[in-house]
């Protein structure tokens, strides 16, 4: 759909809000990082390592032209259960 008032193409103006609360969202919860550090040190420690490990490997399969899709699905399957759930 076109705004003839001001030329601009709604939809594609919506998909790009929501992709940008999406990435902003991202953020907030890291900063939430440093609090729950303060009462589950290890585990945080252990999952920011994981997660470290899990994105240079993606990183790496990416260069060499192997797209590591598994993240872009899980996000799938979370829209999609949250879609399901009442």
């Amino acid at each position: 759909m076109i705004c003839p008032r001001i030329g601009i193409d709604v939809n594609k103006s919506l998909a790009s809000l929501k992709k940008e609360i999406f990435r902003k969202s991202i953020h907030i919860c890291t900063a939430f990082v440093p609090l729950v550090f303060h009462f589950y040190g290890n585990v945080v420690v252990v999952l920011l390592v994981l997660a470290g490990i899990f994105y240079f490997v993606s990183e790496i399969l990416r260069q060499k032209g192997q797209p590591y899709t598994t993240v872009s699905k899980a996000f799938l399957v979370f829209r999609l259960m949250h879609l399901c759930l009442p």
